[in-house]
């Protein structure tokens, strides 16, 4: 920690210094004569803390970014990247921006013009790093622009598209990675940073084609500081609530609304401006950096943190497709405002995997999606895939949150359905690539409807009021049928929230709900002698 007595005051650095853990200057100027070394391994990344108005840092500090490696097969950890740079070593006209010297000390640079452009030789020449840009047309891949030479420059806070062979500097590394093939499937390795370090707001302007094409909207950011970021906390205008991060163990996209996504250091990620604008922002600040610890390597979904289920959800399922360590998530949402076709509150599934599902709306594979609140029945289309024939696992988390709602899997290549419970959410299946229709968006359908409600005896009838509820719940019952009942509420992923034991004495009930936060609930009546459910309601607390 550096805490100088004046604000004014400078602290020099006069040896180095090498952290794993996290810088904090909470007062003073940090000159850190390039002195500094933000480390960064498998599994943990140095970092800079928040930097308030009274503080400030400048000199040159060495950031190392881990890029991880050692894929399982059929992955290869030499593949593509969204990377970005935490300092920046240009300044022009009040802009700043980074270079691409550090990748090229780390890894081989290759591209048009060879070494003319100050590119690393190679046989075919082809294209290490892409910038991206919003304004061509076509879907996101088709707007990935090569960088021209050595000497293009990039402005921070926005990110890059990078093939990663691994580190030039492993043992024969031009041969193995560049010169012929098979090639290798590299260790982990890091890349050096070298610059000066922003502090403070940033914001970047985004912008929209509108062209109505699958690629409008989308712009590729990067975080700008030496530091994890949490997406929440960025100021967003006109933008979609997605992230859209890349997954080099699956190589493909995943995508996250909740807000406690992390973003770590050395990281790019794709953010999309709403359909009916020209253009947005995003404001990065000190604010939103994230002060625990993460995983310098987190670059999956799983690796982030739990999810956060928005509160205008009525009902939601998390759909998980897995074989091995490969998985990708999709989520299905409804809601009172919620659209069946395509809009803005949907995420688009981008590219394919190794594991690929999705949630089909007309034609369109939706990552995340919304959905208008189900009155009788719904059903959903799936579409799955995986890179060869062998067994595949569904894992559907959420069911809790349909209430008296009856939600089934239907497999239509074995025509087989399984009703989905709490107990009952996991669907073992195999996938034959040789026919087309045991994967793609022919086979699985999720089924919503109404359960069957067997007559409920008079003597043990009961009212739950008022439905929606405020700060207090009702509970009507006959005097003498419900002794020793206990009465539960749960939230939409099933966890108990509230729990309180009836008292025969009174007919009338009642329940302090202040505790709970807007939502849907569902109301269950438990005999604990005989751990039955007696009586299940849906409730919604405004």
């Amino acid at each position: 920690e550096v805490n100088v007595a004046a604000a004014s005051g400078v602290a020099h650095l006069l040896a180095p210094i090498d952290v794993y853990g996290q810088v904090l200057i909470t007062k003073g100027i940090l000159n850190a004569n390039a002195r500094l070394t933000l480390l960064s391994s498998q599994s943990e990344s140095a970092s800079i803390g928040p930097i308030n108005t009274e503080a400030h840092i400048e000199g040159e500090v060495q950031v190392q970014h881990y890029i991880s490696g050692d894929f399982p097969n059929p992955a290869t950890a030499r593949g593509w990247r969204l990377l970005s740079s935490p300092v920046f070593n240009h300044l022009a006209n009040g802009t700043k921006y980074y270079d691409y010297g550090a990748f090229k000390k780390s890894m081989f640079v290759t591209g048009k013009g060879g070494t003319a452009n100050g590119f690393d030789q190679s046989p075919l020449n082809g294209n290490t790093i892409f910038t991206h840009d919003q304004s061509l047309p076509g879907t996101l891949s088709q707007k990935f622009v090569p960088i021209e030479s050595m000497h293009s420059k990039s402005e921070t806070g926005k990110g890059v598209y990078v093939f990663s062979r691994g580190s030039r500097n492993a043992d024969n590394a031009y041969a193995s990675q560049i010169e012929k093939a098979p090639f290798s499937n590299p260790s982990g390795y890091t890349i050096t940073h070298i610059g000066q370090v922003h502090y403070g707001s940033l914001t970047v302007a985004v912008a929209n084609k509108g062209n109505s094409e699958d690629g409008d909207g989308f712009n590729l950011l990067g975080n700008p500081y030496p530091a994890t970021l949490t997406w929440g906390a960025l100021h967003k205008t006109n933008l979609n609530p997605f992230i859209w991060m890349f997954d080099p163990l699956n190589n493909s996209y995943f995508v996250s609304d909740d807000p406690a996504t992390l973003i770590p250091p050395g990281t790019g990620f794709f953010v999309k401006v709403n359909s009916r604008r020209t253009s947005g922002s995003v404001t990065f600040t000190e604010g939103a950096k994230f002060s625990g610890a993460v995983a310098a390597s987190m670059s999956t979904g799983s690796e982030k943190s739990d999810y956060i289920v928005p509160k205008k959800a009525i009902a939601q399922l998390v759909v998980s497709l897995k074989r091995e360590k490969f998985k990708q998530e999709y989520k299905l949402l409804f809601t009172n405002s919620g659209k069946d076709e395509v809009n803005d509150q949907d995420a688009l599934k981008i590219g394919d995997g190794f594991v690929n599902i999705a949630g089909m709306a007309g034609d369109t594979k939706l990552s995340i999606d919304e959905r208008a609140a189900i009155q009788d029945s719904k059903q959903v289309k799936l579409y799955v895939n995986g890179w060869a024939s062998g067994g595949y696992t569904l894992e559907i988390k959420g069911i809790e949150s349909f209430g008296d709602m009856e939600v089934t899997l239907a497999d239509n290549y074995t025509n087989k359905q399984q009703i989905l419970t709490a107990n009952n959410s996991l669907y073992q299946f195999n996938i034959d690539t040789n026919d087309p229709r045991s994967f793609g968006t022919a086979r699985f359908i999720i089924q919503f409807a109404q359960k069957k409600q067997d007559a409920i005896p008079r003597e043990t009838s009961m009212v739950v009021y008022p439905n929606p509820f405020l700060d207090k719940l009702y509970i009507r019952t006959n005097q003498d049928s419900f002794a020793g009942a206990v009465a539960i509420v749960r939230n939409i992923l099933g966890k108990v929230v509230l729990k309180e034991q009836i008292n025969p004495e009174f007919n009338n009930q009642e329940i302090d709900t202040t505790s709970l936060p807007p939502g849907a609930y569902l109301f269950q009546l438990i005999d604990p002698a005989i751990n039955k459910t007696l009586a299940t309601f849906k409730v919604l607390k405004n």
